[in-house]
């Protein structure tokens, strides 16, 4: 059970950043026994920020919690994982009772016990495999091995009059043509109200790209090209690095 105290990041958009391309939020919180610490919140733990925020003064239970050692401090935090969940407690519940009536003040030191065959399976083990030989997730890599979807590389053909290539486009490229619309919220709608879905949005961005004369668009191509001993050429590959829309 934990009280939370306030958000690190209260300065920027609903208290979130962004590191590396992924959204978190540090909170800070505080036990029964007054020691104070972070929880990192990441993903979709993300939707905690509104309820947090609306029921300050209550005592939150937090479920799965991974615990980490902070590489600078060196201080202990706590990270949200795909499994994690958080719940208010009634004021009249037994564990809230307990929280505000433990003797905060004979409460000076706290520790944090593992056994050594975890700490070593942690640290140095290589990932277990299960049944079909599909690697077991890695729990203490958590939260930075979420479950994330990504588009498959597609092929993109290119024609310039009677000439014409195919250019291998990365999923990270394709996620950005497509306006950045993540996989996994495809068939989510755009807004609360609204019953545009983002798959809707792709459909016409594509169409848009595919339909000829309609834009005019600025590809930034990688090629490669492998010769035999006559300098003929008997593998071409061409790889997109940058595409930007201009206007017609």
């Amino acid at each position: 059970m934990l009280f939370c105290l306030s958000l690190a990041w209260r300065d920027e958009a609903e208290g979130t950043s962004r590191v590396g391309g992924v959204l978190k939020a540090i909170l800070n919180v505080e036990q029964g026994d007054g020691h104070q610490g972070a929880v990192i919140l990441w993903g979709a733990a993300l939707s905690w920020l509104q309820r947090l925020e609306r029921k300050k003064d209550a005592v939150w239970e937090f479920r799965f919690l991974l615990v980490r050692q902070d590489v600078t401090s060196g201080l202990l935090e706590l990270h949200s994982t795909p499994w994690s969940s958080c719940q208010p407690l009634f004021p009249d519940d037994n564990r809230c009772k307990e929280f505000y009536n433990t003797g905060r003040s004979q409460r000076t030191a706290s520790s944090f016990q593992i056994d050594l065959s975890t700490l070593l399976s942690q640290k140095y083990s290589e990932l277990e495999t299960d049944e079909n030989s599909i690697y077991r997730p890695c729990y203490p890599c958590l939260p930075h091995t979420g479950v994330r979807r990504y588009y498959r590389p597609v092929v993109l053909t290119v024609r310039a009059g009677d000439d014409q290539i195919c250019v291998q486009v990365p999923p990270a490229l394709v996620q950005r043509i497509l306006l950045n619309t993540p996989p996994d919220k495809l068939h989510k709608t755009i807004a609360p109200a609204s019953e545009v879905r983002f798959i809707q949005v792709v459909a016409d961005r594509i169409s848009s790209i595919l339909t000829p004369m309609k834009n005019t668009f600025l590809l930034t191509v990688r090629s490669h090209f492998q010769c035999d001993d006559n300098s003929i050429p008997v593998i071409q590959n061409f790889l997109l690095l940058d595409f930007i829309s201009l206007e017609s």
